[in-house]
């Protein structure tokens, strides 16, 4: 959730719940619920892993270039 400067935990309850209320309207298999919630978590996290790489690749380049 820290690599979403946009978005805090009060925006992902809300959106969970709304995929709460559109499971249960829909009548879908739980299963559909734990990946959908997965896969969102997994976006908002995406980001950090991002800049992590691009941190490290800065690195190495400066220890290259030395």
């Amino acid at each position: 959730m820290n690599a979403q400067p946009n978005i805090n935990w009060g925006m992902r309850k809300t959106l969970v719940s709304w995929m709460v209320g559109v499971h249960w309207k829909l009548k879908l298999l739980p299963e559909t619920l734990f990946l959908s919630v997965n896969i969102l978590d997994r976006y908002l996290s995406l980001e950090i892993v991002i800049l992590i790489f691009i941190y490290f690749f800065q690195k190495k380049k400066k220890i290259i270039l030395r």
